[in-house]
């Protein structure tokens, strides 16, 4: 399972650590043990609502929450069923290698993806472990550009994200997942491959230009080592049937961000 983050409903500086700690263990419960049990291993990737990078004076706003995040996933570690690549700052930042995937996640818990991370992550795209045979994808928890209605706003998509844009592409990323948005759409900006997850549980939000919330969904990504082909399958939770891709807008545009234009769900990977 790849998880691009809002764990847990933090970002709220008056909760306790019992109630962080309670909130994780909620989502251990729930979520994460019964996954584990079936041999289903989990990619977290940090939300603003988990561990948000926010920063004021050089400090970290929601430190507290970054550290029981921390604590939490460290516990986790061992059970995930992950190959690390580069481990150093999990569960922030990492990389993971499974068979016929490459996954690098970044801390996109803020709309600060700054210099040293976009560095980091240029240096794990290098990486001697990654095969160009693989599907590579980056995770951050904010999307690139502007999806839903109301989130169209500074702080609401990543700050920098033309830089991050250009790296990606120079290091043939097949696909960047975001969460945040809530609200499914795949996408293409400045011609980075880029999917939207929709929200599993609750807020969905009205993609930009339309009248009604998203349903909330799940995304199956099938890959298919032979012809080195992808294939995404969305769900809606309301009907569990397939969404179809003629549903959305051909564009979704913003006055203060990149245009993204909607894409094919079948698509080729690797170089």
């Amino acid at each position: 399972v790849l998880c691009a983050g809002d764990m847990v409903a933090g970002q709220k500086i008056s909760l306790t650590d019992s109630q962080l700690e309670a909130m994780w263990s909620s989502f251990q419960s729930t979520i994460l043990n019964p996954l584990l049990q079936q041999g289903i291993g989990m990619i977290p990737t940090m939300g603003n609502h988990d561990a948000s990078s926010q920063r004021t004076d050089s400090r970290y706003v929601f430190a507290r929450e970054r550290n029981q995040a921390e604590t939490f996933w460290e516990r986790q570690k061992n059970r995930l069923g992950l190959e690390f690549v580069d481990a150093n700052q999990y569960p922030f930042q990492f990389s993971v290698r499974q068979p016929g995937l490459f996954v690098v996640v970044v801390d996109a818990s803020s709309a600060d993806v700054d210099r040293n991370q976009q560095q980091w992550l240029e240096h794990a795209l290098s990486s001697e472990s990654r095969s160009f045979n693989d599907c590579c994808v980056v995770m951050g928890h904010l999307p690139l550009t502007a999806i839903s209605v109301g989130r169209d706003r500074s702080g609401e998509c990543i700050g920098d994200a033309m830089q991050l844009t250009d790296l990606m592409q120079r290091h043939r990323v097949d696909l960047y997942l975001s969460g945040h948005h809530h609200a499914w759409y795949p996408g293409e900006v400045k011609g980075q491959r880029v999917l939207s997850l929709g929200a599993m549980g609750n807020g969905p939000r009205r993609l930009l230009g339309t009248q009604r919330p998203s349903d909330p969904s799940l995304t199956l990504l099938d890959l298919f080592e032979s012809t080195k082909t992808a294939r995404e399958t969305t769900f809606s939770l309301k009907t569990l049937e397939p969404i179809s891709l003629n549903s959305l807008p051909k564009q979704l545009s913003s006055k203060s961000f990149p245009t993204l234009d909607r894409r094919e769900t079948s698509w080729s990977y690797g170089s």
